[in-house]
């Protein structure tokens, strides 16, 4: 129930994650300039001139700061500390990859296995699909299917918001979008995992404030690999709360685009006999550039598809 209290909560919450991104990342953009962390002209890449990178840094501080705001205010119902720690652990390991990747450049068979030790940390946290409720039945997974399946999803997630993460403004706004959604979706059962999602989608907001066309800074690995681990992460409570079918549906509604965009990558390079993680520049971002979409219209159009989708995914959770 939407009382006063919790419009304060999502203002306080939602407002600290933005401004803390808002007010560090001019100043981590002018840190990646000194430092030379720069994403340069490529083939396979849109922007042809240096750009700084590391913006996700500033985006994980204000994710930081404020879901911690979220447990010291004890707002909704917050965990013990120990599993926030450990869940901030797992999302620290990930943010630490990505961080070396942007600035040393990780190879992507690591970048895999850190990501698994990542997610097998949720897991012992206890956050597996292990139930699904189908027609009726209600269907108990076997234990090495429940971690497998597990973690195919967080690694999925994880690949499929950074995948996207091509043109100015792409991932961030999607995020974002996501968070809206999710946020509507999870936060009507869970108000501390609907607080998170504010951190996450507010901070996001915020740096799309110098990362939509033409972009200042980009928020890079250690950005997009990041968010897309906490929206994996968060995505798996819906299953703990909801184990129907069509509830366990609602995130890959809600993530449709970047889903949709891994899911061609890997049908594309196995076609083409290419190695699944080799990068290139045929993702529906450079699909529709090719096809004389402006950024901005691509934008526009990927924004308004992820919405729909996010709409449909909460008509379909308040019709049931």
């Amino acid at each position: 129930m939407m009382t006063k209290q919790y419009f304060i909560d999502v203002f306080l919450i939602g407002g600290t994650a933005f401004l803390v991104v808002f007010l560090l990342t001019p100043l981590i953009r002018k840190f990646a300039l000194q430092i030379s962390a720069l994403d340069k002209p490529a083939k396979r890449k849109v922007h042809n001139k240096l750009i700084t990178k590391l913006g996700g840094v500033s985006i994980f501080t204000g994710f930081f700061v404020s879901s911690c705001l979220v447990v010291i205010l004890n707002l909704g119902m917050t965990p013990d500390i120990k599993t926030f720690l450990t869940f901030l652990f797992a999302v620290f390991l990930v943010f630490i990859l990505g961080l070396y990747d942007d600035l040393k450049g990780a190879d992507a068979k690591v970048k895999l296995i850190v990501q698994i030790i990542a997610s097998l940390i949720l897991v012992r946290m206890g956050l597996v699909i292990d139930k699904i409720y189908f027609l009726g039945i209600l269907f108990q997974l076997p234990p090495v299917i429940s971690v497998l399946l597990t973690i195919f999803w967080l690694v999925l997630i994880t690949n499929a918001v950074n995948l996207i993460d091509g043109i100015d403004g792409l991932a961030g706004g999607i995020i974002f979008i996501s968070c809206f959604w999710l946020f509507f979706v999870l936060g009507a059962h869970d108000h501390f995992i609907g607080l998170l999602l504010l951190c996450l989608g507010f901070a996001h907001l915020a740096f799309l404030i110098y990362n939509f066309p033409p972009a200042k800074i980009f928020m890079g690995d250690c950005g997009a690999l990041t968010a897309g681990f906490i929206l994996g992460g968060i995505s798996l409570l819906l299953n703990r709360l909801q184990y129907d079918v069509i509830y366990i549906s609602i995130p890959v509604f809600i993530l449709f685009i970047p889903l949709l965009d891994v899911f061609l990558a890997v049908c594309r390079r196995l076609i083409k006999k290419k190695y699944i993680f080799q990068a290139d520049k045929s993702h529906i971002h450079h699909f529709l550039l090719r096809k004389g979409f402006s950024q901005r219209n691509v934008l526009y159009l990927l924004y308004s598809i992820a919405f729909v989708m996010g709409l449909t995914a909460f008509i379909f959770k308040t019709k049931i």
